[in-house]
């Protein structure tokens, strides 16, 4: 949106030598020489007009060309690309509600080496080791390294304790037309099947290694890219490729490996209007009892026009998966179409749209949401193409298709320092995931989809000895979500951000849209006390869900249904800088002390206080 321009400053530095001989015509009428006491008659002066003649001032001295300001050059209007597609996103599920950060993780990298140390209840050491380059026109790097573990946790001690180890490191090199970055990074959970029931199971006692070791699980992961990227906005192309790898891999030999890449391009045809395309690639290969090879491409092409007050995209997404399970859907095409226009200037925008696309799901990314999904002993079956003989894989993964997203929504600024959004979405999607306990025991998760009310997972259709029967199919699941942010942000010392969801959820094979909520909301903020105090309040709060209980079943020969608990989760961080490099912290986490289930049979630990120092080089 455009605001009128002000006058040059060359403009105004061309009147100055005019204003400056106007004021000195005055004054030297009073300084005339040769006259003293009180005769203050004017001498006779002869006035002579030369139409040759020109007014030519002195040559500027040194001191003043140095202050010289020169002319402005010609000012392009930069075209700024996007390639953010405009589907709804998901939100994540997570397990337990997010700690608050110890340092201030959407802030930008300090340069420099820092260092972090402490140590909390649970037997919780924690620690970070990081450095990064100064501001630079050239180059930028950095490394980053941490550690948090808790020794018990809030089942039997020991057995339900866990730790988190992550580092990484990026660099990216710029020149004048191109940008070429790499990164590289590892992390592994660690955590325990402490999800038994101890009236009954042999797992609750103590003092045994061997059991220790049996519910043992951590999850490694690796990643590594490269990318190449357009630095020279001015020009009518951008590009922005890459390519990388992900792995995964489990106590009990189950690996993944994804070979991805993804293309992004721009083509402005003037200030206002463009083409864009984007283009996401992946084969990836899982192996437990089998190995099965999963392909993944999706593209959208699309025309874009930015106005001064209304903005259009109009497009369309091609997309194909290899994934057969629940006799998936392998080709599909969706609308990528949204609207805005802006009502108010800077104030307040309304907008809508409609789109879909397939969503990658991987081990790598869903063992993120849930640790506890395993398939060391399966229970689901898949049909490979054999000649029709069922095997068994370990956890059904396949691509959630988003057959359609209706949504449309505002964004209104009521005042500089604050945002307000507000959307309603309309979903339909297919095998959409839902977590549940395996029927056979309490301990390990696994994947159900909307095909039986009993959470099984899907067989094949007619009975047995028909020739033509095939995979059964899932039912299509929608859902309607109503989203609301509000954002303040007062010259970086007070911050807050408050995020709401309410969702419903319909599926006609579904008893319950298992362990996913009918409303979460998140409130994180950070506030300046005094100059060298920050504190830094977050509070989670998430419906309660459903899941499956373990057999047997109930009277209608269905697993029983039971309720998680709703979360009420309170975090709280204070950062005081004793010294420009030296500072000191405190963090305290779910401080109502609320043993919460996120997932069933699986309750977190309760307040948690981690206190440390810092130091920064």
């Amino acid at each position: 949106m455009r605001t009128p321009s002000l006058p040059s400053v060359p403009s105004l530095v061309a009147v100055l030598p005019v204003v400056a001989v106007a004021l000195a015509v005055p004054t030297a009428a009073l300084a005339q020489p040769g006259r003293s006491g009180g005769d203050l008659r004017l001498e006779d002066t002869e006035i002579v007009i030369e139409k040759s003649r020109t007014n030519e001032l002195p040559p500027a001295s040194r001191n003043f060309e140095q202050l010289r300001i020169p002319p402005p050059p010609p000012v392009k209007k930069e075209v700024k690309y996007d390639f953010r597609d405009f589907r709804i996103p998901d939100r994540p599920l997570p397990v337990t509600p997010r700690p608050a950060p110890i340092r201030q993780e959407n802030a930008a990298p300090v340069p420099g080496v820092y260092v972090e140390g402490g140590y909390g209840n649970y037997g919780t050491p924690y620690g970070r080791l990081g450095a990064y380059t100064k501001p630079s026109t050239k180059f930028r790097a950095g490394v980053d390294a941490r550690h948090q573990s808790s020794g018990t946790g809030p089942v039997d001690g020991r057995l339900s304790g866990g730790g988190h180890t992550a580092a990484g490191a990026e660099v990216e090199l710029f020149g004048k037309a191109l940008a070429i970055g790499a990164r590289a990074g590892f992390e592994r959970n660690s955590t325990y099947f402490y999800g038994y029931d101890r009236a009954r199971s042999a797992w609750a006692e103590k003092g045994s290694t061997g059991r220790r070791d049996s519910l043992e699980q951590y999850h490694n992961r690796i990643n590594a890219e490269v990318m190449l990227r357009s630095t020279d906005v001015k020009r009518p192309v951008q590009t922005e490729i890459a390519a990388g790898v992900r792995t995964w891999q489990n106590r009990f030999d189950e690996k993944e490996m994804d070979v991805y890449g993804r293309l992004n391009l721009g083509f402005a045809l003037d200030e206002t209007n463009r083409f864009t395309a984007k283009a996401d690639f992946s084969n990836l290969t899982y192996t437990s009892y089998l190995e099965q090879t999963r392909t993944f491409g999706q593209t959208t092409l699309a025309y874009e026009h930015d106005g001064s007050r209304f903005d259009v995209q109009l497009g369309a997404t091609a997309g194909y998966t290899s994934d057969t399970l629940n006799d998936a859907k392998q080709f599909n095409v969706y609308p990528a179409v949204r609207v805005s226009t802006e009502v108010i200037e800077n104030r307040l925008v309304v907008f809508g749209g409609a789109g879909g696309g397939l969503e990658r799901t991987s081990m790598y990314n869903l063992t993120r949401e849930n640790p506890w999904l395993a398939g060391s002993v399966p229970e689901s079956q898949i049909v490979i193409p054999n000649g029709g003989i069922q095997q068994t894989l370990g956890v059904p993964v396949a691509d959630v298709n988003r057959l359609l997203s209706l949504y449309g929504g505002l964004s209104i600024s009521p005042a500089r320092a604050v945002r307000v959004l507000g959307r309603v979405s309309y979903n339909r999607f297919r095998n959409l995931y839902f977590y549940n306990p395996r029927g056979i025991d309490s301990l390990r998760y696994t994947l159900t989809y909307a095909v039986r009310p009993d959470g099984r997972p899907a067989g094949l259709t007619g009975n047995p000895g028909d020739p033509d029967r095939k995979p059964e199919q899932d039912q299509v699941v929608t859902n309607l979500n109503i989203h609301g942010e509000l954002t303040v942000d007062v010259s970086r010392k007070v911050q807050v951000a408050l995020k709401v969801d309410a969702d419903t959820w319909e599926a006609d094979s579904l008893r319950k849209a298992y362990h996913r909520p009918n409303f979460q909301a998140t409130l994180t903020s950070s506030f300046v006390v005094i100059e060298k105090l920050r504190i830094a309040p977050e509070v989670y709060v998430i419906g309660s869900s459903y899941g499956l209980g373990a057999f047997p079943t109930n009277a209608d020969g269905l697993r029983p249904m039971r309720e998680t608990d709703t979360v009420v989760d309170i975090n709280l961080c204070a950062d005081y800088q004793l010294t420009p490099q030296f500072r000191i912290f405190a963090l305290g986490q779910n401080l109502t002390g609320q043993n919460y289930q996120r997932f069933l049979n699986y309750p977190v630990r309760g307040i948690t206080v981690i206190g440390g120092l810092g130091y920064q080089f």
